[in-house]
């Protein structure tokens, strides 16, 4: 069995390390890999990703991660990418990654994605250029996911990690005004190029746990503020159908009901 976890929207700064260390305990408890869906840090500086680098065993529990809009704030990524890396942290922007427990191989593709909404109210390359250099930068990273997904076909199953939303359906309370900077139905177009098993993202904090993309592909928002705790999957290679029923880190019951 493969036990996989999934959080969003951690922010983390100084000051938070106790109740991340609580998180992360709990998360090592009862899962095999944790995937963050971005917003790491909280300001977007190299020193909250020191702080979270050093509440994180990658030897105990692999980490894999994307980065999101907070990350890039300071224009520091890159080096919290190092620092995150440095640690053993996988950090993923058009990467695959595949994670092999018992006979059973887990493809991982991922990238922070973009906004530019959802159709029938996205963003089109029509009319200044200011516009279309928006929705190159939206093209671009629905490719990046294109890339990780195509890295990782040959598994067993496949998921994806972004920080933006690949579907409107996830949406939840926020407001209809602030939907094309949460999200693309690029993305979710990615996905169904692929034969996906579930996608997973956060940043809509005011957004549902559970959605889907046009086609059918579920879609878990796992931002902390949704979720407030780490959602989990399990794989289990004995059973012939592939159902996979998340649950809260902690609770015996699926994400809706937490």
């Amino acid at each position: 069995m493969i036990r996989l976890a999934a959080i969003g929207d951690i922010h983390t700064r100084k000051g938070t390390e106790a109740e991340l260390r609580k998180l992360f305990d709990l998360v090592r408890e009862e899962a095999d890999l944790l995937l963050l869906a971005g917003d790491l840090t909280d300001s977007g500086v190299a020193d909250e990703a020191r702080v979270l680098a050093s509440l994180l065993d990658c030897e105990q529990l692999p980490v894999v991660a994307v980065l999101g809009n907070h990350d890039c704030h300071h224009n520091q990524q890159e080096a919290i990418q190092e620092i995150l890396e440095a640690c053993g942290v996988v950090v993923l922007d058009g990467d695959g990654w595949v994670f092999e427990r018992a006979g059973v191989r887990l493809g991982l593709a991922g990238c922070i994605g973009f906004g530019g909404g959802f159709r029938p109210f996205n963003l089109e390359p029509f009319g200044e250029t200011a516009w279309k250099i928006l929705y190159d930068k939206v093209i671009e990273e629905s490719r990046k996911l294109d890339r990780g997904l195509t890295a990782v076909a040959d598994c067993d199953y496949r998921v994806a990690l972004t920080h933006y939303s690949p579907t409107v359906d996830t949406m939840g309370d926020e407001p209809p005004a602030l939907h094309p900077y949460l999200g693309s139905s690029e993305l979710g177009q990615a996905l169904e190029r692929h034969q996906v098993l579930f996608a997973v993202h956060g940043h809509a904090h005011r957004g549902r746990p559970e959605g889907c993309t046009d086609q059918g592909i579920p879609v878990y928002n796992v931002a902390l503020p949704v979720v407030r705790r780490p959602v989990i999957w399990r794989f289990d290679p004995r059973r012939e159908d592939t159902v996979v029923e998340p649950i809260l880190v902690g609770s015996d019951g699926p994400t809706s009901d937490g």
